[in-house]
């Protein structure tokens, strides 16, 4: 045989090898996934439960539906933050079972000690309870246990997420919600001076004890986009619950269609946050010194 024959036909099987091994390759069987269902996760029932208690090391997080409003810790939480874990959670997938040696659990972090156990109820009824452990391969892979039982799962979501939050991560942070349409007035009072924003027809009016001025709408519009979704940084802590006693500062809201006047108290906390209390609710809450600047305006800045 020729050499220019023998190296085409090498060539030859070469391509119908690497074309047989693609062909393989692309009919491969697929990893089976597991129906949550049958590890117990019934996860339609799931998404409908109206208590969920999430237990670590060293503290329980219970989340507890009231009257269409959630509550954690005995705090207003925030709707859509529950409402997205749930929806999380139905879109939970069960990859394969990794393990049903009890000697795993501390290095999965699906036991008491390391993992975090979630239970969900409807009324006094237990849906499902299981394990969250620890990370696998990529950051929505992790392990799950079913609490009682010995397999350990590799399942996938972004459900740590959810897990490793706060109280203060779950409560509702919106301290004000205001549309320009509804304001008739602002009010501020310091220390030393008192001024109004007051609203004639489509134009505001800076108002004090000696003078009255127009308003421009491009130095107004900062405030009022805030004041559309006024949301907090987190929450004070005990120690600081009583310097709202002395407030530095108090900006009172008027409104339209005899809706009910707000009143916002602030008292300065450090160099870069504020503390505001939305009166007559006891929840203290924090902002950052640009969101106290960007509201609290002086006279001479209008």
């Amino acid at each position: 045989m020729k050499p220019k024959t023998l190296t085409t036909l090498i060539i030859i099987f070469v391509i119908l090898s690497a074309t047989y091994g693609i062909i393989l390759f692309l009919n491969r069987p697929q990893p089976t996934k597991i129906e949550p269902s049958r590890i117990g996760l019934p996860l339609e029932k799931i998404e409908k439960a109206n208590k969920i208690t999430i237990k670590k090391a060293n503290e329980v997080i219970t989340l507890k539906k009231e009257n269409e409003t959630w509550k954690v810790n005995q705090f207003k939480a925030d709707n859509e933050i529950v409402k997205n874990f749930l929806s999380n959670l139905n879109a939970l997938t069960i990859d394969s079972l990794t393990s049903r040696n009890e000697k795993n659990y501390p290095m999965m972090e699906v036991n008491e000690e390391k993992g975090s156990l979630v239970t969900f109820f409807q009324g006094k009824n237990i849906i499902s309870s299981f394990f969250v452990g620890k990370e696998g391969a990529s950051f929505q892979d992790f392990y799950l246990r079913i609490s009682g039982k010995k397999e350990v799962y590799l399942a996938k979501g972004e459900i740590k997420f959810f897990i490793e939050k706060t109280v203060d991560d779950w409560r509702d942070k919106k301290i004000l919600s205001v549309q320009e349409n509804q304001l008739k007035s602002l009010t501020y009072t310091y220390s030393t001076s008192t001024f109004s924003l007051i609203k004639k027809a489509n134009d505001w009016f800076a108002q004090s004890d000696s003078q009255e001025k127009k308003v421009k709408k491009d130095t107004l519009q900062p405030l009022l986009d805030e004041l559309k979704s006024l949301n907090a940084l987190g929450f004070a802590n005990k120690k600081e619950e009583n310097l709202l006693e002395q407030p530095d500062s108090t900006l009172s809201l008027s409104f339209n269609y005899n809706l009910k006047p707000e009143t916002l108290v602030f008292k300065k906390k450090d160099e870069s946050t504020y503390l505001v209390k939305r009166l007559p609710d006891p929840t203290i809450y924090t902002i950052t010194i640009s969101t106290y600047n960007i509201i609290m305006k002086r006279f001479e800045e209008f």
